[in-house]
């Protein structure tokens, strides 16, 4: 589903970081929808 893009070693670690954390905030708030 993701596709690894070239990209220097920090730029790509932190587009990791960024979609860990997206991927964290939506199933969250996925839960908390679901939990009213």
């Amino acid at each position: 589903m993701l596709a690894t893009v070239k990209l220097p070693g920090i730029a790509q670690g932190k587009l990791r970081y960024f979609g860990v954390f997206l991927v964290e905030w939506l199933y969250g708030y996925l839960q908390f929808s679901g939990m009213r």
